[in-house]
Parts: structure tokens; sequence; C-alpha cells
């Protein structure tokens, strides 16, 4: 179990390492599956054992995933040239 783990970890960290390195995602977005994956995380240790995390841990995760989608890309400057002389 322990060794599935540490196998789980290792390629979802290399999967995460290579999606930034390639630029295909921003950070926003680099947050929000983060989040997302241990949203799932959690609900699958929910549904599994009996003994899990509270539920104000749980809701504090929905509050993280609900406000990493919130960041929008800045908008590109228009630069104005009416000014230079």
């Amino acid at each position: 179990m322990l060794a599935t783990a540490c196998a789980l970890s290792f390629g979802a960290s290399f999967c995460a390492w290579s999606l930034r390195e390639a630029a295909a995602a921003s950070a926003a977005s680099y947050a929000a599956l983060s989040a997302l994956a241990a949203l799932l995380a959690v609900l699958v240790n929910a549904f599994i054992w009996d003994q899990h995390g509270p539920a104000a841990a749980t809701l504090l995760l929905l509050i993280a995933l609900a406000l990493a989608g919130m960041p929008r890309q800045a908008p590109t400057p228009q630069w104005s040239t009416a000014g230079s002389s």
C-alpha cells in the first residue's frame, strides 16, 4: 500500500512538473487542478474508510477550490504613443 501511494505521488508530481514546464496551464489553473485532485482524494477517502477527516476540513477544501478558480488573466495593456514627442 505504501509503495503504491509513493508511486502515485511521484507520478502526480512528475505530471504536475511537466504541465508547468510546458506552460500548458497558468498558475491559477494549476492551483485549481491541485485543489480538485485533493478534493477527489478526500471524497475517495470518505467513501472507503469509516475514519476520515472532519467535515470542517472538507468544507475548507471546497472553499479553497472555489477561490482557486476565481483569478482571471489580466488584460494586455494598450500602450499609447500619443504623448511622446
